[in-house]
């Protein structure tokens, strides 16, 4: 049974931080691991476990693996190539059956449809997730890539999903106002918001330029919330996984 009625509410991102070792099998069986061990973990509370490089080593099988285990899957590989490339790479990954399959909103709306019509069949569960600009991103970056700021920018990405068919979006929580300013596309997502963190969170290397607290995060609008290493890298990964959850369940019924 899930922890609460709103776990699945909580993506945790196993993304893991890896030491440069000249093994890199040894390296690659180490990420496998802890990945596999971190959903043995929190599968039974009924998060969503999001992984991304350990698909690249291990193939889609290890989707089947971790569903196996109970989990809910979310395929973030951000998927961003020409139509054709896109289409066949959702015939490939179909019958795996993933909950949850990330594209780069910034291909063209072309793309985007043809990927979504593929995983998105009657028969099938998955959802595809559009991502926006990158939470890594601050308005200098933002302006070199897409010639555009944030506030100009995301909302762009966002229609050009809407177009596509797309009703899933990663965006984060400062985005989400650009987004709800917009009467055609407030309200019409479901939104996942990731640079997450507790108040008290201290972590090392962080490479978000955008990030905020849950209760925030719902404040703004966020359906889920997107938590990596201050799960992951915690010394009891359950404890605070329960942790999140409670906050989620406190943010979303008051």
């Amino acid at each position: 049974m899930p922890y609460n009625e709103h776990a699945d509410k909580l993506v945790v991102a196993l993304d893991f931080n890896l030491e440069p070792e000249s093994n890199k099998s040894i390296t690659s069986a180490l990420q496998t691991r802890k990945t596999i061990e971190m959903v043995e973990q929190l599968a039974p509370l009924g998060v969503v476990l999001k992984i991304g490089s350990v698909v690249y080593t291990e193939g889609y099988s290890i989707i089947n693996k971790l569903r196996a285990l109970g989990a809910q899957v979310f395929v973030d590989l951000k998927f961003n190539d020409i139509p054709n490339t896109l289409e066949r790479d959702a015939r490939l990954l179909r019958s795996y059956k993933p909950d949850f399959v990330s594209v780069m909103c910034s291909v063209d709306i072309d793309g985007m449809e043809r990927f979504r019509h593929v995983l998105e069949k009657p028969n099938t569960q998955t959802c595809v997730v559009g991502v926006t600009v990158l939470t890594s991103f601050d308005e200098e970056e933002c302006m070199r890539v897409y010639g555009r700021p944030l506030e100009m920018a995301v909302p762009h990405l966002a229609q050009q999903a809407r177009v596509a068919g797309i009703t899933h979006l990663v965006a984060s929580s400062q985005d989400l106002w650009h987004i709800n300013k917009s009467s055609v596309l407030k309200d019409y997502f479901s939104i996942f918001t990731p640079g997450i963190r507790l108040e008290e969170d201290e972590i090392e290397s962080d490479d978000q330029s955008r990030f905020t607290t849950p209760q925030q995060a719902f404040e703004q609008g966020a359906d889920k919330i997107i938590v990596g290493r201050s799960i992951i890298e915690s010394s009891d990964p359950i404890a605070t996984t329960k942790k999140y959850l409670d906050i989620i369940a406190q943010s979303v019924e008051s």
